[in-house]
């Protein structure tokens, strides 16, 4: 463990130190994705503008990892009886986990358990701060010396958050907050303290964090935007209504978008419908221990999903093609691999056959693989767990300009001549 420890310490310490030397009088255009999420943590950091367009999956350090995955990082900070928060379990120190769940308001951080002491933005904040010291200097230290000092480094930051949670100001507010007091501590050297994020937290109220972020360069980006952001650029893109589905370790993410090309104006993502709630695989695994546990779960899942669809078919976008022609869904995130839901998943579409007059399912699609990404330390069939973090290491520009759901009115004109059958709502159409 001291071996490990010392090698995050070098990170650490690295990140305090100025950017490499520029080879070139230009300045370089550095953009790094964080995917936060409640079990684990991606970071992909990208050149768009060299030669190639290099991606850089950065590696978490092993006594930190996820699943033995090389690119997951555990989502949870230690906290010793000095104030000091770190990375690594250390004597005396108390592990917090579950932080990011805690600040969506899902339950409280420490593993689900209440226990005084720190709130889940000044966790967030501590895990976020320590995380992207780690990522700057394992950057500066694997590529100073060659793709990252061609020129004067401009650092650009893409934060992941649920589509579902953005749309509470509440709870983006919070997450602004968290983001800006981290990147103004990332380049400190000091130790990251309790007593340093609380002083730091407060100095980010109102319309601050938003303001500081700007300046940074710094973005808080929906996931769904982040993973389908390739497959918009390609040539499959339709301008039309799509599904995707993200299966975590704690949440599930569920939502209807569409992608319009406004030709000079660039892509609109729309999020017609979307919600987030406790049904990762970690949660299943749990609810197995419980009697009639599994049964319960599968029906919560059923309906989450279901509703985000059947609301998207009455009120949201009635008159899409899709409930004739099939509504393509897209499959992602660390849980994909779980059975339970990925035969939840593939149910959707007897389901949405027996309950439209259209005759229209959903059919399984499958995202394009990452393109220019450095990830020589994981198997290909594991890079999937990297495609949010892929899609946010792209520079804001190229990601879908997003509506969320707020900013989208119901259809006010009824589907075409609705049949009976679409005008009823049973208990199983949700």
């Amino acid at each position: 463990m001291t071996g490990e420890q010392n090698h995050l310490d070098r990170r650490l310490e690295r990140a305090a130190r100025p950017d490499p030397p520029a080879r070139e009088r230009r300045p370089v255009q550095l953009v790094v994705g964080v995917d936060f999420g409640t079990t684990c943590t991606k970071i992909v950091a990208r050149l768009p503008y060299e030669p190639g367009e290099p991606a850089f999956a950065v590696p978490a350090p092993r006594a930190i990892r996820a699943e033995d995955h090389p690119y997951l990082a555990r989502s949870a900070v230690w906290l010793g009886a000095d104030g000091v928060f770190g990375l690594i379990e250390r004597a005396g120190a108390d592990p917090f986990t579950g932080f990011k769940a805690s600040l969506l308001g899902a339950f409280p951080a420490f593993g689900g358990v209440e226990r005084p002491g720190p709130s889940a933005e000044e966790l967030t904040t501590a895990y976020l701060t320590l995380q992207l010291r780690s990522a700057v200097g394992w950057l500066l230290l694997a590529h100073g010396d060659g793709a990252l000092g061609k020129g004067e480094l401009s650092w650009s930051w893409n934060f992941g958050f649920p589509a579902a949670s953005l749309d509470d100001e509440a709870l983006a507010s919070r997450y602004r907050r968290c983001a800006a007091a981290a990147l103004d501590l990332v380049r400190r050297g000091e130790p990251v303290t309790l007593e340093l994020i609380r002083q730091t937290l407060a100095s980010f109220s109102g319309e601050q964090a938003g303001l500081f972020l700007e300046r940074q360069n710094a973005h808080l980006v929906p996931e769904v935007a982040a993973a389908v952001v390739g497959f918009a650029h390609s040539a499959e893109r339709e301008d039309e209504l799509f599904a995707l589905v993200d299966v975590g370790g704690l949440t599930v993410d569920a939502c209807t978008f569409n992608l319009v090309d406004r030709k000079s104006h660039g892509l609109r993502c729309g999020i017609f419908e979307a919600r987030v709630e406790q049904l990762g695989v970690e949660a299943w695994k749990t609810c197995q221990r419980e009697p009639n546990g599994p049964i319960q779960f599968e029906k919560k899942f059923d309906e989450m999903v279901r509703a985000v669809i059947w609301d998207t078919r009455v009120k949201r976008n009635p008159r899409s093609r899709r409930w004739r022609d099939g509504l393509p869904l897209f499959e992602t995130g660390g849980g994909i691999a779980s059975t339970m839901h990925r035969e939840r998943i593939r149910a959707l579409d007897q389901w949405l056959r027996d309950n439209s007059a259209q005759g229209g399912g959903v059919y399984v699609r499958s995202l394009p693989p990452a393109k220019s990404l450095v990830a020589d330390l994981c198997r290909p069939d594991t890079l999937h767990r990297l495609a949010v973090a892929v899609g946010l290491s792209l520079p804001n520009v190229w990601v879908p300009e997003v509506w969320l759901p707020r900013h989208i009115s119901d259809h006010q004109a009824s589907p075409a001549t609705p049949s009976c059958e679409d005008r009823y709502i049973s208990k199983d159409h949700v």
